[in-house]
C-alpha cells in the first residue's frame, strides 16, 4: 500500500479548508466552554439531560472538557483515515473530511445545551 506525501495531501484545497475549519472549531469549542464555566462556582455540573429522565449524569467541572477533546480526536482520526484513502479513493476521503464538520456542528449544539442547563 503506497502513501502520498503529506504535503501533497495538504495541497488539496478541500482538505486544507476543512482541516483548518475543524481545528478552529475544536479550539473555539474549548474556549466557549472555558469562558462559559469560568464563573461557575458549584462543585458538580450536569453533563447529560434527557426529557424522560431529567439529569442522568453529574460530574466535575473538568469533565466538561471531554467534549472538545473528543471533537479533536474525531477530527484527527478522520483526517488520518482520509489521508490513507486519498490515493485510491479521493472522493471518499473528501466526503470523510467534509462529514467531520457535521460532527462538529452537533458537538457545538451539545455544548450549547450543556451551558444552558448549567448556567
Amino acid at each position: 500500500m503506497s502513501r502520498i506525501p503529506l504535503k501533497l495531501f495538504l495541497k488539496d484545497k478541500i482538505v486544507l479548508l476543512f482541516l483548518s475549519l475543524n481545528v478552529l472549531s475544536s479550539l473555539g469549542l474549548f474556549f466557549y466552554l472555558f469562558f462559559s464555566f469560568q464563573k461557575f462556582t458549584g462543585k458538580s455540573i450536569f453533563l447529560h439531560y434527557t426529557v424522560h429522565l431529567g439529569v442522568n449524569l453529574i460530574g466535575s467541572k473538568s469533565q466538561i472538557y471531554f467534549l472538545p477533546l473528543g471533537a479533536f480526536v474525531i477530527t484527527l482520526l478522520n483526517f488520518v483515515l482520509a489521508y490513507f484513502l486519498f490515493l485510491n479513493q479521493k472522493n471518499l476521503a473528501r466526503l470523510l473530511i467534509v462529514s467531520t464538520i457535521v460532527i462538529q456542528v452537533f458537538l457545538w449544539i451539545a455544548s450549547a445545551f450543556l451551558v444552558f442547563i448549567n448556567i
